[in-house]
């Protein structure tokens, strides 16, 4: 980890692990996701229709896509938070070392 990766983890640990994983996570990489997902995969199979876009066939897609992508985005918040963490408490206990 570098400088500049370790400053910017000491900023995002300050906001704590939930905010990590919610906004990062769930809000980020879920809600993003799911909707590049349920757009594309609903074109995909109506011939690039982009009418179908507004029928109810769509929104029960988009919701339940929505879900699943949230609920993989909170598992990826909290596996990204434990990975980067590990990471930061080493780097920080290399620095102790050097001083």
């Amino acid at each position: 980890m570098n400088q500049q990766q370790f400053d910017r983890w000491t900023r995002v640990r300050e906001k704590g692990k939930d905010n990590f994983v919610w906004m990062s996570g769930v809000a980020g990489w879920g809600i993003s996701t799911g909707l590049l997902y349920a757009v594309v995969s609903h074109l995909m199979d109506n011939q690039w229709d982009a009418e179908t876009l507004l029928s109810m066939n769509f929104l029960t897609h988009l919701g339940f896509s929505l879900l699943i992508f949230m609920m993989g985005g909170f598992f990826w918040g909290r596996i990204i938070w434990s990975l980067s963490n590990k990471k930061y408490e080493e780097a920080l206990k290399n620095k102790k070392k050097v001083k």
